[in-house]
């Protein structure tokens, strides 16, 4: 993979990254990150051009209240979360949070000389964060064959 494509992937995953936080307190607070994020993704690629462009266009014409709506219902509650955004719940069979898979992402990221702060107040495994050092690890390695260093 090209140095270029390694950092559009890097920063798509950051831009996804950013779409998993409450949309309060993320993209609707920067709307030029669906623009960004469209972009990104029809250079990654082209057959990508229409959901890129249907991305904007959808969350222009959505009601912020009805997102807000929506962010909550699949992941936040009151009820049963519809997709909780947790590796765990998925991965271990009790399903529950902060379980065995926690641990190991965890692991995973101090392999890479990183830790999640407290202040996230989200698991390891939440999908932000895990969107997160994918960019980050993406970046290290780009930084690394730039060096000449082994991957």
């Amino acid at each position: 993979m090209t140095a270029e494509m390694l950092n559009i992937n890097a920063e798509i995953c950051r831009m996804f990254s950013v779409m998993f936080y409450n949309p309060k307190e993320s993209f609707l607070t920067e709307p030029s990150t669906i623009g960004e994020l469209s972009e990104l993704l029809k250079t990654l690629n082209k057959d990508l051009n229409f959901d890129a462009e249907k991305l904007i266009k959808d969350t222009l014409l959505t009601d912020e209240t009805e997102l807000l709506l929506d962010y909550a219902a699949l992941f936040i509650g009151p009820y049963q979360l519809q997709a909780p955004p947790y590796g765990s719940v998925y991965l271990d069979k009790a399903k529950r949070l902060n379980d065995e898979s926690t641990a190991a992402v965890t692991d995973i990221y101090r392999q890479f000389g990183l830790d999640v702060e407290s202040s996230m107040n989200e698991p390891a495994d939440h999908i932000a964060i895990e969107l997160e050092f994918i960019h980050t690890a993406l970046i290290m390695i780009d930084n690394k064959k730039a060096a000449g260093e082994d991957t």
